[in-house]
């Protein structure tokens, strides 16, 4: 009788654990019930792009763009490019456990951003609020996020929302700051000062279009941890200061399309650039300088990528276009645009590029005949061979133009050897001869070719491969002539319709349905 009782109190006991035991694993299988209800709150606001996933009666942890920690409280939200639209309830700040918050790439159409409860989100560390169309201006409850290493408010377009630099006040951790579009014009000159005395660790600042103006503040040589500094689009005049000599760790600088100016630079370009050894992109584009540019400063620059000073004013000199006769003279590029630079030759160092990916020479004074090593860039290999008709090339060039210039001679066959070329831009030159007829047949990943405004002539290659990539065709003013393939004919019909400019021609219908080039000039 004894022994039954045991068993039976051990069966109690084990039916009892198992019990709890199930309980446990439910409970550990589940977001809490009260922040699955806020998430469907928060859903109910939105107007378009409502998360399928959320749905009553299922584990919030699972929904898309929401996650979890081990204790089952939500610490990241990431609502990125869902179309969604509508309003943000203030419910969000119910989830006081969140680290990762962003609603970038949405449509909010002008609202503007809570104003209240951000002090609530006291372990935030990643805010992402860009390009969601929010307008007026940015809460000063913001600065209670003192825990964020990444802040990016940048807007759509044109700036539509007014930021405060007050707002940093507190973020002494912050690395990352992405203010692109959002205007900072009423608070100018407090700037410098909050960026330099609340954020010391910062590492990334961007302000592209910010409506920054005047000279760059000498202050923010004080901030030596930046990487990448873009003041791109803006209205900064006077000269590029020597200060960014400090910024040993500098990888990116984008100074493209502001008022920048000085005859301080004729001749060379501002020493604290060649010294920023870390640089991988510069891009001085669209600014008012002026004199004669040597190249020479970047031959130290061994980890330069990307360089573009494109209408940026300056000319170069003659011995730059003569100068780098071995691969070690200057760094391995990806991207070259020198367009609007006054050269009158093709630079020879380019020919040692073995990385090049786009190269843009256009509107400059360049003339004679292409030299025929162009069309091998990146093969360093076969440098000392010529190019066979049959031989494939393995350049990585993708994009090429030297549209503008004064360039002679015929259009060489093997330019198709150039496998990956996806756009060729040739227009406004002085070729002669015929359109090669192998950039309309497949094997090459050309989609974009501009030839005209030459002295083209002959008939329109007919042999057209169904697989060609061609989506843009522009062979107008030349003396071409012939029949205009039906294949082309739908690519000039779609692409009108979209508004690309693409096979300009003159037509007249032929009778069997085709078009006959008229000689367009």
């Amino acid at each position: 009788m004894e022994l039954f009782h045991l068993k039976f109190v051990v069966l109690l006991l084990l039916l009892l654990f198992l019990e709890l035991f199930l309980i446990n694993c439910d409970a550990a299988g589940r977001c809490l019930e009260a922040e699955n209800s806020t998430l469907l709150q928060l859903k109910k606001g939105f107007t378009t792009g409502k998360p399928e996933s959320w749905q009553p009666g299922t584990d919030c942890c699972i929904w898309k763009g929401v996650t979890c920690d081990e204790y089952e409280r939500i610490t990241g939200l990431i609502l990125s490019d869902q179309l969604i639209s509508g309003t943000i309830d203030h419910c969000l700040f119910n989830l006081t456990s969140l680290q990762t918050l962003s609603f970038s790439y949405n449509n909010f159409k002008g609202i503007p951003i809570p104003d209240s409860g951000w002090d609530r989100l006291v372990n935030l560390s990643s805010l992402d609020l860009s390009y969601v169309g929010f307008a007026g201006k940015v809460p000063a409850s913001i600065s209670r996020l003192t825990k964020l290493t990444f802040l990016s408010l940048s807007c759509n377009y044109k700036p539509s929302l007014a930021i405060n630099p007050m707002i940093l006040q507190n973020m002494s951790i912050l690395k990352e700051l992405i203010l692109d579009n959002v205007n900072v014009s009423s608070y100018l000159d407090e700037w410098c000062g909050v960026l330099v005395n609340s954020t010391p660790v910062l590492e990334l600042l961007s302000m592209s279009n910010s409506s920054l103006f005047g000279a760059i503040c000498s202050s923010l040589s004080m901030l030596p941890f930046l990487y990448v500094i873009d003041f791109g689009y803006n209205n900064l005049d006077s000269n590029i200061p020597e200060l960014f000599a400090n910024f040993s760790s500098l990888s990116t600088l984008n100074l493209r399309n502001n008022k920048f100016e000085g005859c301080e630079f004729y001749g060379t370009i501002p020493s604290s650039i060649g010294n920023l050894l870390e640089l991988v992109y510069l891009d001085l584009s669209y600014n008012n300088f002026n004199g004669v540019l040597g190249l020479e400063f970047i031959k130290d620059l061994k980890n330069l990528k990307y360089l573009y000073i494109s209408n940026s004013g300056f000319s170069l000199t003659q011995l730059d276009a003569d100068i780098g006769s071995s691969s070690s003279s200057f760094p391995m590029m990806l991207h070259w645009t020198l367009v609007g630079c006054n050269l009158t030759k093709i630079p020879i160092f380019i020919k040692y590029q073995d990385q090049m990916r786009k190269l843009d020479l256009s509107n400059n004074k360049i003339c004679g005949k292409i030299p025929s090593w162009i069309w091998r860039i990146g093969e360093l290999k076969q440098l000392t061979s010529l190019i066979s008709s049959n031989t494939t090339s393995q350049s990585d060039l993708s994009w090429l133009s030297l549209a503008n210039n004064n360039l002679t001679g015929e259009i060489p066959p093997f330019i198709c050897n150039i496998t990956r070329l996806s756009a060729l831009d040739l227009s406004n030159n002085k070729l002669t001869g015929t359109v090669p007829s192998c950039l309309l047949e497949e094997g090459i990943d050309l989609s974009v070719l501009n030839l005209g405004g030459n002295q083209l002539h002959g008939a329109i290659p007919q042999g057209i491969s169904p697989k060609c990539d061609l989506k843009i065709i522009i062979l107008k003013d030349n003396q071409l002539e012939g029949l205009l393939p039906r294949l082309m004919v739908f690519i000039e019909s779609t692409a009108t319709r979209f508004g690309i400019p693409t096979l300009q021609f003159q037509r007249n219908s032929t009778s069997d349905g085709g078009d006959k080039m008229a000689g367009a000039r």
